[in-house]
């Protein structure tokens, strides 16, 4: 058996959970990702754009990220912690 990829485990939980909700127009379906998963994230918009029976949405977006920085040693709250901003891309799927 082909071992599949996470991209298309995440369309087929995406189509799957489309599909259950009403037709015309039922809720959007997110899918949000940051830094290099952007790719997929605009991958996974572009394959259910090709399908006729899905309306697809893009936007990007700004979220915080809290970056905790552990080292071999014990941790300790508050150490070594970083606040920062990061950049979005979120693609919303519903259907027609």
């Amino acid at each position: 058996m082909k071992k599949r990829k996470g991209t298309d485990r995440v369309m087929d939980a995406a189509a799957a959970a489309l599909s259950a909700g009403e037709s015309g127009g039922g809720e959007i379906v997110w899918v949000k990702g940051t830094g290099r998963a952007c790719e997929k994230v605009l991958a996974i918009g572009e394959w259910f754009r090709g399908k006729a029976e899905y309306a697809v949405v893009l936007r990007t977006s700004s979220v915080w990220a809290v970056d905790d920085v552990v080292s071999t040693g014990e941790y300790e709250a508050g150490e070594d912690t970083r606040v920062r901003q990061v950049s979005c891309l979120e693609v919303g799927v519903r259907t027609k």
